[in-house]
């Protein structure tokens, strides 16, 4: 059976690197997928677009595919307008995704469209996955996930060095000089911190969260914006843009895993 390597792409800075440096070493890599959520933030696009433009021009043979590409924010429509079929809440709008464990919008996003184009256009191979995952979060990394491989591992490659290096190569993702982490705006998984970043940076997307909220409330979905509430969220995003960088420190601004975002 024929081996294919497929390398996941999220635009995170573990992801690009992981690309990058396959690409320089030469290792096999017959395609880069990346998943457009539809939510992902302005410079994001731009990076990607930028990435592959670069990547394609070194290397024209590499495949590079955006999977749901201007496409993602109807599949979200979909669910989060989408009615639950069973349980205590059947007949009810979703609403925002969990802000624990793997939610929805992740596995409706990211985990099918790429089952559905692997099982479409892979067909009689057997394909291996490369994922960005940094040699400092071993307690990513499963134990036994039959046809992952994580290179940064066995490179030793950590977050910080991989964020370096990318620098030095003129690929640095300008989402980093506000967030620790990249993923979509309207994340319920992000912390309060990165939460007043977005008030603060991008107040577009802030009014637009709370027009989301303020719809799925009047259709009577399951979930609101976090299980506290947006309105308790603006509260703590407001306290917290009056604190010091000291203070900044104590809040989390990063995603729970759940996501392929880095």
């Amino acid at each position: 059976m024929e081996k294919k390597y497929i390398a996941k792409w999220s635009g995170g800075k573990d992801s690009t690197y992981l690309v990058d440096e396959l690409l320089r070493r030469g290792e096999p890599l017959d395609e880069v997928i990346f998943c457009d959520t539809g939510f992902e933030f302005p410079e994001m696009y731009d990076y990607i677009q930028k990435c592959k433009s670069y990547w394609e021009a070194k290397h024209p043979d590499l495949k590079i595919t955006l999977l749901n590409w201007g496409k993602g924010s109807d599949i979200w429509d979909k669910w989060s307008k989408g009615k639950i079929s069973k349980g205590n809440y059947e007949g009810r709008l979703r609403g925002f995704p969990s802000e624990l464990g793997m939610s929805w919008c992740t596995r409706e996003l990211k985990v099918v469209p790429v089952q559905k184009y692997i099982k479409k256009n892979y067909t009689d191979c057997e394909v291996f996955y490369y994922i960005g995952i940094a040699f400092d979060e071993p307690k990513r990394v499963p134990v036994d996930w039959k046809n992952m491989i994580y290179p940064m591992v066995t490179w030793q490659i950590t977050e910080q060095r991989a964020t370096e290096i990318l620098k030095e190569r003129g690929l640095h993702n300008p989402l980093y000089n506000h967030f620790s982490r990249t993923g979509c705006w309207l994340c319920p998984k992000q912390g309060t911190k990165s939460l007043a970043k977005l008030h603060e940076h991008y107040p577009e997307l802030w009014h637009e969260l709370g027009e989301m909220d303020k719809q799925y409330k009047e259709l009577d979905a399951v979930n609101g914006f976090k299980a506290i509430g947006l309105e308790a969220v603006s509260v703590e995003v407001k306290a917290i843009s009056r604190m010091s960088s000291e203070q900044l420190s104590m809040f989390e601004d990063e995603q729970p895993i759940g996501c392929f975002c880095k």
